[in-house]
């Protein structure tokens, strides 16, 4: 409950940050988990997301940061590092990510992660890495 809270408060003080200084905003989707995204100038972006899953009871809690490498056209190549965790705590990962995304309208972009790695730690307090876990899809609409 503790990490809800605190993520929950960090997700106020960005959104009341973004409203006060003229961020592009944006929501959407990062694999499973709902995301409000801050654009905060044409190089980095950040996501807070959440996830819940009803039949374990789990909830998922996700900050992501992306760093933009090269556009090409209107394909945006992305570098970044994604930390998700759970309540009740069954663990956290850390992750960095390498993607690309394409603004299919002028407010409206499809992309996708590839996981490079993942770092994992269990509520046990077991570490393992994971190599190439996994692709995710993307959805923003910006505001």
């Amino acid at each position: 409950m503790k990490k809800l809270t605190l993520f929950l408060i960090g997700m106020a003080l960005m959104i009341t940050a973004s409203s006060a200084s003229a961020l592009q905003l944006s929501v959407g989707t990062w694999g499973d988990w709902a995301t409000v995204g801050f654009h905060f100038n044409d190089k980095v972006s950040g996501y807070l997301g959440y996830s819940y899953n009803g039949n374990t009871k789990v909830n998922w809690m996700l900050a992501k940061v992306d760093v933009n490498l090269a556009k090409i056209k209107d394909v945006q190549t992305k570098a970044g590092i994604a930390y998700y965790t759970t309540s009740p705590n069954n663990g956290s990962s850390l992750g960095l990510t390498l993607g690309a995304s394409v603004m299919v309208l002028p407010n409206a972009s499809i992309g996708g992660d590839i996981m490079l790695a993942d770092f994992n730690t269990s509520a046990g307090g077991a570490n393992t890495t994971d190599i190439l876990p996994t692709a995710l899809m993307s959805f923003n609409l910006y505001l």
